[in-house]
Formats: C-alpha cells, structure tokens, sequence
C-alpha cells in the first residue's frame, strides 16, 4: 500500500510524496517527515495519505481501498498534461530513454565548414561511420556499424559526475532497461554446454563464487549514455565497457547482463545486491573505496578493479596550426569549453596562473565545443580523454581535429565489487589480467581509438 501510495502522488503530479532529493535524504524524510500531498485533489489525497501512513497497520487493505475508490474507468486523458507531454517526449528518443534530452531540448549545432551536419558528435546528430578496425580484429562486440554511436551527454562531463558518491540510500531512478549479453557475441550455443548451461574454462572462473557459477551471469550497472565508453546503439548496449564486460564474461565462462541504471544509484545498487558489479567509467577515487562522501561516512566502500585511465585533453584543428600544444599554451588564446564541465574549472585555474589567462567561449553542449574548435572561432577546448578521441577520429572521417599533448590530470576507472565479495574481485581481475596478456584488451581500446587510456595490468584501489 505505501508503494502505490508513492504512484498516486506521481501519477497525479509528476513528482513523489517526499520530493527530490539524494537517496540518503528520502530515505530520512520517508521516516521523519509528512508525505507533501498539496497537488493532489481533496479525494485523491486522502487515499494518497491513508496508503503513505508511518505505520502499516493504518494503511488500508486492498478491499477496502477498492470500495474507498469505487470502479475502475473510464479511461480517456486522465494523465495530467505534464506528465502525458513527459511521456510522449520519453517515447521520441532513440537512444536511452533517460537522457537529458528528454527533460531540456539542447539547441543544435551549426555544422562546421565542410563537415555534413549528421557528421557532429551530438546526442541529436551523431558521428559518422568511422574507418573499419585493422584487419584480422575480431572485437567481442562489433564496434562499428551502419547505424553510428550516440555521442555523450550535453549534460555536465562524466569526469563532474564521478564526484558524487551514493554508497547508501534507496534505488530511486533506477533505469528500466536491462540486456544479457552472451559469451560467444552473442551465439548461444557457441556459449553452453549440451545442459545448457555455461562453457566455464578452469581459469580464471575457477575463483568465482558459487552462486554466480550457479546462476551462469554476472549482472553489472552501468548509466548507458556516455559514448564511447557505454551508450545505447540500435536498442543494445556498446562501447568500450561493453566489450570488456563481453570479453569478461568469456573469460569466465559466464554471461554478461547489463542493467541500465542513473548514475547516482550505481553504488548503492551494489550495496543493496541489485548488482554484482559496476561498470560505468566509474573513477577509482580513495573516497569511493572507503565510502565517504563529502567527507562523511555513508557506507563500507567498494573494491575497484582498475581497467582504463582518464583526464582531461586538448583538442585542436589538424594540423595544430597555432603551435598549442601543452595548456600553458593556451595563455591569450580563446579556448571552448561546456558550462558547468570540470574543463571549465580547469580553464579558470589556468587564467589566474598565467600572466595572460585564455579567453572562454562557454557553450551549454559538448557539440557546441567542438563546432567552435572546428570552424576556427576557438583555438582549442578541453574534454574528457575518451569523449575527445572518439570525435577527433570520428568526425569527418578523422580530418577535423586532433588531440595534442598527454592527458591532464587523469584519474583510474575501475570496476566497482562490494567489500565483502573478495572472491568475484579476485576472479574479474583475473580475468582482465589474461586479457591485456592476451592482446584481446589492446584490440578493444584500438577499436574504439583509446588505446591511449590502456593499463598495463588490472589492480584493485589503485587510484588516489
């Protein structure tokens, strides 16, 4: 009953009973607080408030909440209209049903001089068909198709996003979207044995727990819109994540099911067993291991088993025709950057460091950014190391921009175990470790152009 009491509110106003907020600080007002019911009509809320009621045995049963309500029907367009034009907008994205897009329509991008307009790095125009792989690779998933990549979010950069901790709290906002990837790419029977179950090889899946031996799958959260590390392409998850989870998963002789979740409730799904890994350009921070946010507190942390290394990258025109190739040359020239995203940050540290700080084009989409750097207005912009050589060698077949210099600041992903899960830590680092030896690991980076972000081997809590 209190479940539904939380969809009537929704249902009626577009928002829950106790309003939005981090999970830790739901689960609080759940307990403490009044449910705020103003929105709803007199009727509607006195069912809504006897179904939210503190203790359950004043909650009413399900009979007598059906004669309370009367019958069912009939049913026209009894969705309030912000909820109905939320829906149908939902209903009009391609790509993950959650992005940004959905709530706030993003302006786009003027097409570069000689670049076509379905050849931007954007959400809503995405690149073009990149050159195929060097032959004789064979990725676990294939990394190119006709249908080309999402780009990342215009929203705040991923790197922005790490910062935020949620080792506690409830599962609001959990995506609805979830995919089981198979061993083989995708043959089942290439994947099972005659009984149906799993081909587990004895190393390194000899080290895996018994339940998921039992179960034949490791199920890993992941916020699917930050191409090219994860996104949504023709309705099924890619980039690079995918194809290390996919390979992970052959290694250790078990599937791979993805479970299609914001960002936010990634590490308190784990907490909460929803998942038995996460994976989403997830950075292996001291805080994170220890569960501490905000110098707080809040959990007992994770195990990160580090996979790829990430910072910021100057992006330039090819053929780098103003010299710029570390940010200090960047002192008196006009730089792009997104509002809000740490390049941002980092730009306004660099100005009070230099005698002659850069000048800022600010703009609210990362397609924006690099529009800017293409046509020339800017000199440069900063992003993401895997966002930034995905486009450089994407866009326009490669021929617009170009990454100069090393990578600034970079932090480790990692693959985020519960504390006390040693032995599922253990075997996915075995399992990573035999395949960077084997070159399977070298040949997914490639694919996807980041190869500059490889590790030599899989450590746990190695970042700082």
């Amino acid at each position: 009953m209190f479940a539904l009491g939380g969809v009537m509110v929704f249902a009626a106003t577009g928002g829950g009973p106790y309003g939005s907020a981090e999970p830790q600080i739901l689960m609080y007002r759940t307990v403490h607080e009044e449910p705020r019911l103003d929105g709803l009509p007199d009727g509607l809320r006195e069912v809504a408030a006897a179904c939210l009621a503190k203790e359950p045995e004043q909650r009413p049963a399900l009979p007598a909440l059906m004669a309370r309500v009367g019958p069912a029907g009939p049913y026209g367009d009894w969705l309030p209209a912000p909820v109905a034009d939320r829906l149908r907008r939902l209903s009009a994205q391609l790509a993950d049903p959650r992005s940004p897009d959905a709530h706030v329509p993003r302006p786009g991008a003027q097409a570069p001089a000689g670049v076509p307009f379905d050849q931007l790095p954007t959400r809503t125009t995405p690149d073009g068909p990149p050159p195929p792989p060097s032959p004789g690779a064979t990725p676990a998933w294939p990394a190119h198709t006709a249908t080309p990549p999402p780009p990342a979010s215009p929203g705040p950069s991923r790197r922005r996003l790490l910062g935020a901790l949620s080792v506690v709290g409830g599962l609001a906002g959990t995506g609805a979207l979830g995919w089981a990837l198979w061993p083989q790419g995708g043959d089942r029977a290439s994947g099972e044995n005659a009984g149906g179950r799993p081909v587990v090889s004895p190393e390194p899946s000899g080290r895996l727990p018994q339940e998921i031996l039992d179960k034949g799958r490791i199920t890993i959260g992941s916020d699917i819109a930050y191409a090219p590390m994860e996104f949504v392409r023709d309705g099924r998850p890619a980039g690079v994540d995918v194809e290390i989870a996919n390979a992970l998963g052959r290694a250790l002789g078990v599937r791979v099911a993805f479970e299609n979740t914001v960002f936010d409730s990634l590490l308190a799904g784990l907490a909460a067993g929803r998942f038995d890994l996460v994976m989403s350009a997830l950075a292996d921070t001291k805080d994170r291991q220890q569960g501490i946010a905000d110098g707080t507190k809040t959990g007992s942390g994770v195990d990160l088993v580090d996979y790829f290394r990430a910072g910021l990258v100057l992006v330039v025109r090819k053929g780098d025709p103003e010299g710029i190739r570390k940010p200090a040359d960047l002192a008196g020239r006009t730089v792009a950057v997104q509002r809000g995203s740490l390049a941002r940050d980092y730009v306004d540290e660099l100005g009070r460091k230099v005698a002659k700080g850069p000048r800022i084009r600010e703009f609210e989409s990362q397609a924006e950014v690099y529009d800017d750097v293409a046509k020339g207005r800017s000199s440069a912009c900063l992003d993401d190391f895997p966002v930034a050589a995905h486009t450089a060698a994407t866009l326009s077949g490669g021929g617009v921009l170009a990454l100069v210099g090393e990578q600034i600041e970079p932090l480790l992903y990692g693959i985020a175990v519960a504390k006390n899960r040693a032995a599922l830590r253990d075997a996915v680092r075995g399992a990573l470790d035999r395949l960077i030896r084997s070159g399977e690991y070298a040949k997914i980076l490639k694919n996807w152009y980041v190869e500059d972000g490889a590790v030599e081997r899989a450590a746990v809590n190695g970042g700082r």
